[in-house]
């Protein structure tokens, strides 16, 4: 359940109308000239490279995409296609770190095999549905490295896929036998009937109100094909945003919005994310943060604005501060956890990422594939369809003995009880005969899981061109 002491309607209405007040009057900087020129020729307002919006194009984009938030986001191995709506949330890999922890607690630069590993844990978790680049390869030559991640992604994954830049269409397109001209014939949602989605992407905005030229070409492009997207914005309270937390809260819908006017003036109902992660600074170090409080009251006032407005969601899980896998991290991770998945964020990257960002960590991967599972266990309501049977069971047991034995505790255990992969619960002598610390399990874990990892089943062709762009 959303926590509605955060955002209620009042606060809503109050946020909507600050909005579109300074989406009137400042508007959005736009670095792409062809983006520009889509606005103009739709009526928008325009100053120089300034694009300004009126309520009523916020309301028709609004109403556009409001009408695609139940689609399916394709995988190339169907089992793993994901329908959303706008209750559901799905768990994916983190994004975009330029280093990495290894076990000992060391930190170092990403390389290629870093992300490979990382693609390939993502391949066996269950918890990780979507997969991304949870780092960046430093070893990879800038103008080969996003052809190397997506290349990868097909390789050694058949799960959904994520779109860093626009030369991946032609390879998303090679992986499900399609062309980039199919792509875009298919993505006519105007009718907003079934809607199939291939892929999912991200475009950040710079706050304060800058759309880049790069991320507004790369917009473009998306929108063309139908892939969906994420509008992720990040204003940091104090930094790139006001030092407010409703202050924040409304610059991040301000950016939000601006950029859905212009997903849907490209295709009008393609799918889109609300992005719902505005966040902190401290001030002392002036350090973006992702593990206070303050930025989980923001992510759920966000996520309760874009559910407002009948929208999808997109925020992160397993958000952290912390310079190593310790207390500081596992308290904060677990903290984003339960606020994201009780908001119904809708589609949640994260799990590995630490340092607000900076770092990654296999084991930080696994430990949260297994926060996953707490939370959702956590939030599964108590069914009362069997309370009878229960009232009879309670009742005809021997107050002598107990209910190990009963054939109820046999057909449930598994099922009611949970049972987590790496948190050893037992007594203090065999915990210390065991001798291990939750990281080097963790780090066991990932090694057993690349050692037992399979690639998933690929079309020798489809390889053999594949191998070609490595």
């Amino acid at each position: 359940m959303q926590n509605t002491n955060v955002i209620d309607k009042s606060k809503f209405e109050q946020i909507h109308k600050a909005s579109l007040e300074i989406l009137s009057q400042r508007g959005l900087w736009v670095g792409s000239e062809a983006l520009v020129n889509v606005a103009k020729s739709h009526g928008l307002k325009i100053d120089g490279a300034k694009i300004f919006f009126s309520e009523s194009n916020i309301q028709e984009a609004i109403k556009a995409a409001s009408g695609s938030t139940n689609f399916t986001l394709l995988a190339r191995e169907p089992k793993y296609n994901i329908d959303f709506n706008i209750d559901y949330s799905a768990t994916g890999v983190g994004r975009s770190a330029p280093f990495i922890f290894d076990p000992s607690g060391k930190r170092r630069k990403a390389d290629g095999n870093d992300y490979i590993k990382a693609i390939k844990l993502g391949q066996v978790l269950d918890a990780v549905q979507i997969q991304g680049n949870l780092v960046y390869p430093g070893d990879i030559p800038n103008d080969k490295l996003y052809q190397f991640m997506m290349a990868n992604q097909i390789i050694y994954s058949d799960k959904p896929y994520n779109i860093s830049a626009i030369s991946d269409i032609e390879m998303l397109s090679m992986a499900f036998d399609i062309t980039p001209e199919t792509l875009k014939k298919e993505s006519d949602y105007s009718n907003q009937g079934s809607v199939k989605v291939y892929a999912q992407s991200t475009v950040n905005c710079i706050s304060p109100l800058i759309l880049a030229g790069d991320q507004g070409d790369f917009l473009m492009a998306m929108a063309e094909h139908g892939i969906a997207i994420s509008i992720s914005p990040c204003p940091s309270a104090g930094m790139t945003g006001p030092c407010s937390t409703l202050g924040n809260v409304i610059l991040n819908n301000c950016e939000v919005l601006s950029i859905l006017v212009l997903t849907q003036l490209i295709k009008p109902g393609l799918p889109i994310f609300y992005g719902a992660f505005p966040c902190s600074c401290d001030m002392k170090s002036m350090s973006i943060t992702y593990g206070g409080p303050e930025s989980r009251v923001m992510e759920s006032a966000a996520a309760i604005m874009g559910k407002s407005y009948g929208l999808l969601t997109r925020g992160n899980v397993g958000m952290n501060d912390a310079q190593a896998c310790d207390f500081h991290a596992g308290a904060e991770s677990m903290f984003c956890f339960i606020n994201a998945l009780q908001n119904r964020i809708n589609f949640l990257p994260g799990c590995g990422i630490m340092s607000s960002f900076a770092a990654a960590s296999l084991e930080k991967l696994i430990m949260d594939a297994d926060l996953a599972d707490y939370v959702r266990r956590f939030l599964e309501p108590i069914k009362t369809d069997d309370i009878d049977a229960l009232v009879e069971l309670i009742k005809t047991v021997d107050p002598k003995t107990n209910f190990v034995t009963t054939p109820h505790t046999f057909a449930n255990f598994r099922k009611e009880l949970h049972h987590p992969t790496l948190f050893w619960r037992t007594n203090y002598d065999k915990w210390e005969a065991k001798s291990k610390s939750l990281i080097e399990q963790a780090s066991e874990r990932v090694t057993l899981l690349l050692q037992n990892y399979k690639e998933p089943p690929i079309d020798a062709k489809l390889l053999a061109c594949l191998k070609e762009y490595l």
